[in-house]
């Protein structure tokens, strides 16, 4: 991913919310945490909540935005109230008031399906932000956070970034725009960042321990790497071995050249990543790949946040 050169800036401060971000659940939605039992018969049928909700819309009613849809599935019910016209936070609004606990699969369908500027809307609404910080677990909340980004934010490598010069130099917090340069690595944590899991201070601490601040002879990014979790002892992705990521899992591509990974980018579940790099398409905003669709020997462990 390049070399990070020094620059300098002062101590950050915090983001939404607290450094290390909640104390929930380690795995998966607030409630029904593990997969199996009641949360099983609850994913399967939210999801399909989702399809039946999108079925009553009819093939020409427009629904009013992606935020509204998503403070629907999220929020609680509100009882009493059929419209035609549904939107995005009525159907999560629904879906939790009858299914129980939210629907991660069901989701990312919905925002999947949305276009670009939904999503780009979507990501920097308060409403819809904290209902997802509220409802999920740390990496369960980043991820839906990374799938709002799809199309969104421009690769670069740091300390040329947007978001370098935004968390670190700057020492600022919250949004940048959506077409802001970040690199693989710095994607990930800005969604960290909007989830409410991760703080501004933790994102500038994170290059000032590796040595990136202040200005120092010291080339940071093998300590950069390492304070992600990388190591070449990581597990490899091996399906027929049962070593397959967990939802939220850091997935790094390392090449036969270099001494650090070529890539990472964040698990998503069902064999797909969230990824901002050039590769594999060509494309150069946040994109959705499968596990595979990247050049290199795959890794993977939690985040270190």
């Amino acid at each position: 991913m390049g070399t990070l050169r020094a620059r300098t800036g002062d101590l950050g401060r915090h983001g939404r919310h607290a450094a290390a971000g909640p104390s929930r659940a380690p795995h998966g939605p607030t409630s029904s945490a593990r997969p199996g039992g009641l949360a099983t018969l609850q994913r399967t049928a939210g999801n399909a909540a989702v399809s039946a909700l999108l079925r009553e819309r009819g093939p020409h009613v427009q629904r009013a935005s992606l935020v509204q849809d998503l403070h629907g599935l999220l929020g609680l019910p509100e009882h009493g109230r059929r419209t035609v016209q549904r939107d995005l936070k009525a159907d999560l609004r629904a879906m939790i008031g009858i299914y129980g606990p939210p629907h991660y699969e069901g989701i990312l369908s919905t925002i999947r399906a949305a276009s670009v500027a939904e999503r780009q809307a979507a990501v920097v609404d308060t409403g819809v932000l904290d209902l997802i910080h509220d409802r999920f677990s740390g990496v369960w909340a980043t991820s839906i956070v990374s799938s709002l980004l799809e199309g969104s934010q421009t690769w670069d490598n740091p300390p040329a970034t947007a978001f370098y010069k935004h968390f670190v130099v700057d020492s600022k917090s919250g949004r940048v725009p959506g077409t802001a340069t970040m690199n693989c690595w710095e994607s990930i944590m800005y969604a960290a960042h909007l989830a409410g899991v991760l703080s501004a201070a933790w994102i500038r601490n994170y290059y000032v321990s590796a040595g990136a601040l202040p200005t120092t002879t010291v080339d940071p990014t093998p300590a950069l790497w390492a304070q992600l979790g990388w190591s070449s002892s990581l597990p490899t992705y091996d399906p027929t071995a049962g070593r397959v990521p967990q939802v939220g899992d850091l997935v790094f591509y390392k090449r036969s050249t270099g001494a650090v990974p070529a890539h990472v980018a964040v698990y998503m579940g069902g064999g797909e990543c969230m990824s901002l790099w050039t590769e594999p398409h060509g494309v150069n905003t946040v994109q959705r790949i499968g596990i595979r669709d990247v050049a290199g020997t795959i890794h993977f462990t939690r985040p270190p946040w």
